[in-house]
This record gives C-alpha cells, structure tokens and sequence, in this order.
C-alpha cells in the first residue's frame, strides 16, 4: 500500500491562513479606524488581492451598491482559492522532490 503525502493539504492550509490572518486584519483596521470609505479602500484591496474570485462578483450580480455580499463573497470564495493555490504548490512540492530523489 503506497503512503499518502500530507504536503499539499499542509501547503493549502497554512496559504489558507495566511489568507485568513489578511482578512482579520483587514476587518479588524477597518473597524478601529472608522474613517469614512475606510471599509472600502480595504474591500477594494481584497479585490485585487482575490482576482479571480472578484472576477466573479458582478457576473452574480454583486454591485458597489453591496458592500457587505461582496466581503462575505470574496472571504468565502478567496479562502477556498488560496487552499486550492496552497494545495498546487505542496504538489508541485512533491513532484520536484521526487524527480531529484530519483537522480
């Protein structure tokens, strides 16, 4: 029976929550600065911080107008896709360290 790696789900949780670590602090500025358009400076930094999941956004019809869908939208999707991203780093990871374990 061939021994499963733990690399990449390793990989993606600790990209996760690296992600996760942005997004407290991201909420957690935004609340004790309570500039006015504080909070939106912050949510369009997670935009572009999160491109292809706020590539999404006005095809589900999030508008400017939402400002809240839109945060909850891009912490869910955006965790989800720095998993997936920690996920193909740990296996690109293992590729490599067995080509080279090979030579």
């Amino acid at each position: 029976m061939k021994k499963k790696s733990f690399l990449p789900i390793v990989a993606g949780l600790i990209v996760a929550s690296l992600d996760l670590a942005f997004w407290i602090w991201f909420v957690a500025y935004g609340l004790l600065h309570s500039r006015p358009g504080i909070f939106e400076e912050g949510l369009l930094g997670m935009v572009i911080f999160h491109m292809p999941a706020s590539i999404l956004l006005p095809t589900l019809g999030l508008s400017s107008d939402s400002i809240i869908p839109q945060t909850v939208f891009l912490f869910v999707v955006g965790l989800g896709q720095y998993f997936i991203f920690g996920y193909i780093l740990g296996r690109i990871i293992l590729f490599f360290k067995k080509k080279f374990k090979k030579i």
